[in-house]
């Protein structure tokens, strides 16, 4: 609980299937959904205080969801007699985030020492991800952006923010019902609702350059209505013009089987080192393609494929600039 650092690890670890038992994924799951929190994470006199000065009141004085930033509780509108969602920092959260920060860089060298991975550009990377998270003004921007680029699509609702009522320690958000993606036990639901996220996602990266950063299963709520709602905006991923033709280019030659391209265009954009066999790279993505490519097209997840083709940059040592490793981390999520 005390260190931020170790709680996005757990959030990292919890989607991973392939990699950890069904009994160790549900003890981490809590750190996706119900991260540890005690009354000492929030002034709840002065919380009250600020919703009493905007008409709002809260159903009960306990967070309703709980998240390494923040703290979110339900409450009532009185104005325009409407449920709201309220996000809270955790009181001294920017403090925590910076010490261990701090305390990470100084064992850096220690660690640069067990991989060829530049665990100093990941520190970076990440850190700028950490401090993203708790800029509520950004995360403010984001709602209001993704909500207006999905506004005419059926299958997606982003919850409208209300900024008059926000500042830089609390967000005001549309309240809505629904049941989180990872609580859905159906297979052909699941199975539904993964295609549906992937559409998402695709048109996010391809057309509108940009995706949810932060796209863990307890992050996206199923309504009433099948409908899905992406939560948690804290963190969104942009793209240029170029990053998003690599991507469409990288999809093309996958699908259609032709891996000698896939390595090609990793070369043209300069991500592969001279040692780097060009062979032995085809092979490898031939054999994560094969076994996903080969089943009936309904059951092929491109988001995962994808996110495993990235995924061989630590394998293979390949140069990938930080939006794609942020990309590759919310594929394998989808």
């Amino acid at each position: 609980r005390d260190n931020v650092l170790y709680i996005k690890i757990f959030q990292a670890l919890s989607s991973h299937e392939d990699i950890i038992s069904t009994e160790d994924r549900e003890y981490l799951l809590k750190y996706t959904e119900n991260v540890p929190y005690e009354r000492d994470d929030y002034d709840i006199i002065k919380i009250i205080r600020y919703l009493r000065d905007n008409d709002i009141s809260l159903f009960k004085l306990e967070p309703i969801a709980s998240g390494v930033i923040s703290l979110v509780f339900h409450g009532w509108d009185n104005t325009n007699k409407k449920e709201v969602a309220i996000k809270v920092k955790r009181k001294g959260i920017n403090n925590r985030i910076d010490k261990d920060l701090k305390d990470l860089k100084n064992q850096i060298d220690f660690f640069q020492k067990f991989t060829n991975l530049n665990i100093k550009d990941i520190y970076e990377e990440n850190k700028e991800i950490l401090m993203n998270q708790v800029n509520f003004a950004q995360e403010v921007n984001n709602i209001k952006f993704y909500h207006e680029i999905n506004k005419n699509l059926n299958y997606i609702k982003i919850p409208k923010v209300y900024e008059e009522l926000s500042n830089d320690d609390i967000i005001v958000m549309e309240y809505i019902r629904g049941k989180r993606l990872n609580n859905i036990i159906n297979t052909d639901d699941s199975i539904a609702y993964g295609n549906l996220l992937s559409k998402f996602i695709f048109k996010h990266f391809l057309i509108d350059r940009c995706f949810h950063g932060d796209m863990h299963p307890g992050n996206i709520l199923i309504n009433s209505k099948g409908i899905l709602v992406p939560i948690d905006f804290g963190i969104m991923g942009r793209l240029s013009n170029k990053d998003r033709q690599f991507l469409a280019l990288l999809l093309t030659y996958l699908l259609n089987k032709n891996y000698r391209k896939v390595v090609e265009i990793h070369s043209e954009a300069n991500m592969l080192g001279k040692d780097i066999s060009h062979d032995h790279l085809a092979q490898a993505i031939r054999a994560i393609c094969t076994p996903i490519l080969n089943k009936p097209i309904g059951d092929v997840s491109l988001a995962k494929l994808l996110g495993q083709i990235l995924g061989l940059s630590k394998e293979f040592n390949i140069e990938v600039q930080p939006q794609f490793t942020l990309l590759q981390k919310t594929m394998l999520m989808a």
